[in-house]
Order: C-alpha cells, then sequence, then structure tokens
C-alpha cells in the first residue's frame, strides 16, 4: 500500500473470473468454434484468466484508462517468463520484498515488452518498484480502511466477529470512503450514479463477505481488507495456472484498446461480430439512458447463441431489468453463478443470450 500519485485506477481486477469462464464455456458448446469475446481490462486477472482457455480464438480488452492497460501487458509478460514467486515479488502481491528486487525483476522483462510499454513503466520506477498490486488509486482506499480497522484494535480477517459487531464499523468505512476521495480514485461518476454512498454499500458487501467466505481462502476478500493476497496455492489468482495453456495458445489472441466500451464497439464490431460481451461494471458510470443504449448496442453487436455478462457495483439501476430490454436474462444461470461468485463488491450480476 503506497500514497504514491498514479495513473492506475485498479490494482486488481475485482470481478471473479469464474463467472465469465462458465458463460464462455456455455457459449463455445453452442457456437462450436473458437470465439471472439470483448472484455474489460482493469487490472488483466480476469483477461488473462480467459486467454488461458481454448474456446478464446480472440480477446479484445478495453479500457479508458491507459495505466490499465500498460498493466495487463506487464502481467502478462511476468507470467511467461517469471515464476510464481517472482512475480508474487515483482508485483508486491504479499508482504515483504523491497524495491531494489522488483526492479531487478521489471528489468528481466523490459527487452520483452513492446516500446509503448516499456516505456511507460521505465517512467515510473517507484510506481513498480512500490509493487504495482499495491499502488492503485483503490487500493489507496483499501489501505485507508486497513489503517481504521488498525486503530480500533480491529482484526476482520483473524477475529471477524468482533470486527462485525464492532460500534466503529460504519464509521471506519465512513472515514476510507468519503465520497471525495471516492470521486479521486473512480472518478465523478461514481458518485454522481451511485444508489448510494460507496461507504455504506462497502460497509454491508464487507459484512455479507465475512459472515459468507473466509477471507484468507478468497483472493477478492483478502485483498479488500489488507491489500494483499493470503498465503498458499490456494489464495493465487486463477490465471497463475494457465500460463502453459497462453503458451500453447498464444498470447497474440489479446488485443488491447485505449477508449471506452461504447466507443470500441463501434470501432471493433467493423470487422465482425462478438461471440461473448463482459461489461463488467461498466454501466455504474452512466445516467440511465446510456446503461440501456449500452445493452442494446452490445446485443446488436453479438452472434447468434452469443452472451452479455454484466455486473452492478453501486448503480441506481436496477440491473436484470435493463438487460432484459435488449435480450432474454438467463436467470437460472443468473442465480447460480451469483451464488458462487466470489467477487463480493457487485450487488448484481446478470447474464443474458441472444437467440441461436
Amino acid at each position: 500500500m503506497t500514497s504514491l500519485a498514479t495513473d492506475l485506477t485498479h490494482s486488481h481486477s475485482w470481478e471473479d473470473p469464474a463467472a465469465a469462464t462458465a458463460v464462455v464455456e456455455r457459449v463455445a458448446k453452442t457456437i462450436g468454434r473458437p470465439l471472439r469475446m470483448l472484455a474489460i481490462a482493469s487490472g488483466g486477472e480476469v483477461v488473462l484468466s480467459l486467454l488461458a482457455m481454448p474456446a478464446i480464438g480472440r480477446l479484445d480488452a478495453v479500457d479508458p484508462n491507459r495505466a490499465q492497460l500498460r498493466l495487463v501487458a506487464l502481467r502478462l509478460a511476468a507470467l511467461l517468463s517469471l515464476s510464481t514467486d517472482e512475480q508474487l515479488t515483482l508485483f508486491g502481491s504479499r508482504p515483504g520484498g523491497d524495491a531494489t528486487s522488483r526492479l531487478r525483476l521489471y528489468k528481466r522483462l523490459q527487452a520483452q515488452l513492446d516500446p509503448p510499454v516499456r516505456e511507460y513503466w521505465d517512467a515510473r520506477p517507484a510506481e513498480v518498484g512500490a509493487g504495482l498490486d499495491r499502488v492503485g488509486r483503490f487500493q489507496g482506499l483499501v489501505a485507508r480502511l486497513t489503517a481504521g480497522f488498525a486503530a480500533q484494535g480491529l482484526d476482520p480477517i483473524g477475529r471477524p466477529a468482533e470486527a462485525l459487531t464492532h460500534k466503529a464499523w460504519p464509521s471506519i468505512f465512513a472515514e476510507a470512503f468519503k465520497p471525495e476521495l471516492v470521486g479521486e480514485a473512480l472518478g465523478p461518476a461514481a458518485v454522481a450514479f451511485a444508489r448510494e454512498p460507496v461507504a455504506t454499500h462497502l460497509a454491508s458487501a464487507y459484512a455479507t463477505a465475512l459472515l459468507k467466505h473466509n477471507p484468507r481462502a478468497n483472493t477478492h476478500l483478502h485483498l479488500a481488507l489488507v491489500g494483499t493476497l493470503a498465503e498458499g496455492d490456494a489464495a493465487l489468482p486463477g490465471y497463475f495456472k494457465g500460463k502453459a495453456a497462453i503458451q500453447e495458445l498464444g498470447a497474440q489472441r489479446l488485443r488491447l484498446h485505449e477508449g471506452r466500451l461504447g466507443a470500441q464497439l463501434n470501432i471493433l464490431t467493423a470487422t465482425g461480430p462478438f461471440d461473448v460481451i463482459d461489461t463488467g461494471s461498466e454501466t455504474d458510470w452512466m445516467p440511465l439512458e446510456g446503461v440501456r443504449h449500452m445493452f442494446q448496442r452490445a446485443a446488436e453487436a453479438l452472434s447468434p447463441g452469443g452472451a452479455i455478462i454484466a455486473r452492478r457495483f453501486n448503480g441506481a439501476y436496477d440491473l436484470q431489468q435493463e438487460l432484459e430490454a435488449a435480450l432474454p436474462v438467463d436467470k437460472g444461470l443468473t442465480r447460480e453463478l451469483a451464488e458462487k461468485d466470489r467477487s463480493f463488491l457487485f450487488r448484481e450480476l446478470a447474464v443474458a443470450f441472444k437467440p441461436a
């Protein structure tokens, strides 16, 4: 965790890749050929998990923030060239490590990076040295939350019952996720189009997650509580297991594009439709008419038999209702994936299919 100024919004993808991979598997059975997919780049964990799937023929990952695209490219190069322990050290994924060792590992990757990616990170040695899993602006808010728990002598991982029943629980979140800080970290849309204050939503979401999950076994929850991965191989993000598959199938299947999802849809569909579109929580950052237009445009960009998977973080709309207006929502699969989902930050998940 660091107070460095950074362009990274997210050090991590907060979505559970298992939902997207399950949808890809189902669509692949229907369409029966390698799929073209569109997803949000974010921190890279979901994108790289998808890239390890034989069903993916091409994966277009978009993000309006260039820093996120550069992070994905670096994460991919590290996956293909470094050991697991070296990757954890480079990104500061677990406690310990130092700037010298991280910068030494980064130097080993420089020659494998495309010039724009290398130039970007060459100009930011302080961020690389701090560990990129610790420097995102949302991670800065998590660091404030961790400090708030510590100030009250609370340990939500080791003593969750005590933390959950402590009178300071709501105020710790209110202090860590002040509206002005959320706006600075995530952008003003995170405040303008929110159903309720982010602090209120997260206080409830964290509490529910602690009652449902063991934080030492849930990567997302552990990261959201202390900013690092838990110990043990079971806590590693799933994409770590995909190294051999990506090497065999080819990393060139991944294309990174700078821009908003809606704008990139218009550009990328010029070369053909998509089979799966994962909108992430992109529709949280727009007014209701923008949500409706996004889902309608995504539906038009799908192949018959294709699917949209979407999430709602804290937006002031009904996700299933708005997605249903564009395509039939598979309520059974939606319910199944929501029950299994480990990415507790989101209020809703929904999946819709275009009739074959």
